[in-house]
């Protein structure tokens, strides 16, 4: 017989609600594109936009402070994988595993409360904004930082609590807020 269609992951859905396919951009990617004018004889407009979609894990516990002003500013650390190429094959390891490379992202958001209550080992889906600052270190050479601005965050998964046997069938995909 025929196989039952996969059900959808939570960060599959997830990703549609915000992102979905549509004419216009989502609520949750309003203020991300601006317009301006290509270079040459036509003057055309073009859309720019700066956006960024992760989904991976929390490194460490949020880390939240608030200014002066009493604005909330939310530090995270999100791990994103992809697997390794080499001469267009994927490495492995001895098992047969696809070898994974890790990039690790500065994530930062303003008087978000979903991006306060992330923990360790929690997956998420982060849409937001690159953004660069240039600092001198004490030598005066001149550094950069990139960061992703939150416009909107979502829970997938909460972490696994260390000798708890879980069965994945019992598992309710609503993540409580």
């Amino acid at each position: 017989g025929a196989k039952a269609p996969a059900r959808p992951t939570p960060a599959f859905r997830a990703s549609r609600r915000l992102v979905g396919c549509c004419k216009r951009p989502p609520p949750a990617l309003a203020g991300f594109a601006s317009e301006g004018w290509s270079p040459g004889k036509s003057k055309r407009r073009l859309k720019m936009t700066n956006i960024v979609i992760l989904t991976g894990n929390i490194g460490n516990d949020a880390e939240t402070t608030t200014t002066a002003g009493g604005i909330m500013i939310t530090n995270l650390s999100v791990a994103t994988s992809y697997p390794l190429f080499a001469d267009g094959k994927i490495v492995r390891d001895e098992d047969g595993r696809a070898r994974l490379v890790t990039d690790w992202h500065r994530v930062v958001a303003f008087d978000n409360k979903r991006a306060q209550k992330c923990v360790k080992g929690m997956k998420v889906l982060v849409i937001g904004r690159n953004k660069t600052n240039k600092w001198q270190d004490r030598d005066g050479n001149d550094r950069y930082t990139t960061e992703v601005i939150v416009k909107s965050i979502e829970h997938l998964a909460w972490p696994k609590r260390q000798n708890e046997d879980i069965d994945p069938d019992d598992l309710d995909d609503e993540i409580p807020e």
